[in-house]
């Protein structure tokens, strides 16, 4: 855990987060429109590649476990799979305009809302809520078993 650089390369760990220091230009209004075409697209194209790839894998994933949720809903009623599901979709939606601001603000050049190690810890709820919500759908099926 002391190291600070690869021991195979030599490339310092936090050298992908760091701000580029000649990067494309790209206008804040441009950079935004292509967050808004796809959540990282935006960081992409202002010259931050790793940040955008994070923010798009931090946007598909409550994204498409809402979409699932939300189709996989028992008939009948809305119940604990569709609350989960529309709870992930709406952090999608969330964390779909505050990716198009970021952008706005990486081609800019200022501070971004959200930091690397924020999107670190989004990242590791999302893992959490997702292991929650598991175990929430399986309790539900045991029960709708046992009520057979």
């Amino acid at each position: 855990m002391e190291v600070d650089a690869c021991l195979a390369c030599g490339t310092p760990f936090g050298r992908g987060f760091e701000t580029p220091g000649e990067g494309p230009s790209i206008s804040p209004r441009s950079a935004i429109r292509w967050s808004l075409l796809y959540p990282g697209l935006g960081h992409f194209r202002a010259g931050r590649g790793i940040d955008g790839l994070a923010r798009a894998v931090v946007f598909t994933w409550p994204l498409l476990t809402g979409i699932a949720f939300l189709s996989l809903r028992p008939k009948g009623g809305f119940g604990a799979v569709g609350m989960l599901g529309t709870a992930f979709v709406l952090c999608a939606a969330l964390f779909y305009a505050v990716a198009a601001l970021d952008a706005g603000r990486a081609a800019n050049g200022d501070d971004p809302l959200v930091s690397s190690r924020m999107l670190l810890w989004i990242a590791a709820v999302l893992v959490l809520s997702s292991v929650v919500s598991a175990a929430v759908i399986a309790g539900q099926g045991i029960t709708t078993l046992r009520n057979r």
